[in-house]
């Protein structure tokens, strides 16, 4: 499918603005009610479709980044995956891996299953769906059973993790819900926050604001695009989260389905990513 004529002049003026640089970068955050500036380093760089490297000073976390993808797209290039699996920079020193849920665009028990194997000092976490396909790691694998109101909180290795039940939707006919964590991390002072594949019909006041997320000073947010590009989500995101930045996620370059000017339309200071294993540098 052929993008839009405004996505490709956003996609190609962001592509110039990081020329040279290596990375995208915004110096001006979306909320007039930014959380005191941080001074260690902090960056983020772009893995596949809704899949992330956080790392902030000397921690590495990888958010929905070890996946095989389905046959049709959001395939991971397999130059970043040869890059991933062999922990070659940014990739090296990984500290934990957190997964939102079990589709093959976020996470694959074979690929992760071969990463912690080969990198015994890494720590996972994620749903009860996704770890009892983990059991034999032992107490690398980490439970995070969050429930509708009851987000559970854990402290790994000094990585504050907290999961939010956001449900990806409930499915008809008595089928099994694919349990969805949405994450809020604060990493060595720098707070992130991902949906992971929130139902947009959840993505509510009414639902999201026992959460409260605009409590708990984030940096940065990462929203799946059909979030951002529809203004019906804007009181979301911008009173109920309020992050200092903001990262559109959950797609690929090459299959036209982002509204880029939409987006541009409604957060002009949005993160964008050009490639994938393209790193922002957080100002």
């Amino acid at each position: 499918m052929k993008k839009s004529f405004w996505g490709l002049v956003f996609l190609l003026l962001f592509v110039f603005n990081s020329a040279g640089c290596g990375s995208i970068s915004n110096s001006n955050p979306i909320s007039t009610n930014s959380p005191t500036a941080i001074s260690i380093h902090a960056e983020i760089t772009l893995v596949g479709n809704s899949g992330f490297l956080i790392t902030v000073g000397d921690n590495k976390v990888l958010i929905d980044a070890l996946y095989e993808a389905f046959e049709h797209g959001y395939q991971i290039p397999p130059t970043v995956m040869e890059s991933l699996m062999n922990a070659t920079p940014p990739f090296d020193n990984v500290d934990l891996i957190l997964a939102t849920h079990k589709h093959a665009d976020h996470f694959s028990v074979k690929t992760v299953r071969r990463y912690l194997e080969k990198y015994p000092e890494v720590k996972f976490a994620s749903t009860a769906q996704i770890t009892s396909m983990l059991t034999e790691f032992g107490d690398r694998i980490i439970t995070l059973d969050a429930k509708v109101g009851e987000p559970v909180e854990v402290n790994i290795d000094g990585i504050e993790v907290e999961a939010i039940y956001l449900s990806h939707g409930v499915p008809l006919n008595g089928a099994s819900e694919t349990i969805n964590n949405a994450y809020v991390a604060k990493i060595a002072g720098v707070t992130i926050f991902q949906t992971g594949d929130v139902d947009p019909s959840l993505f509510t006041m009414d639902k999201m604001q026992g959460y409260h997320l605009a409590d708990k000073n984030i940096d940065v947010a990462l929203i799946q695009h059909y979030l951002l590009s529809d203004s019906a989500y804007s009181n979301v995101v911008n009173d109920l989260i309020n992050s200092s930045y903001l990262i559109p996620i959950h797609y690929e370059y090459n299959n036209g389905i982002v509204d880029w000017a939409k987006i541009k339309e409604y957060y002009p200071d949005a993160v964008y990513f050009a490639k994938e294993k393209q790193t922002w540098k957080m100002p």
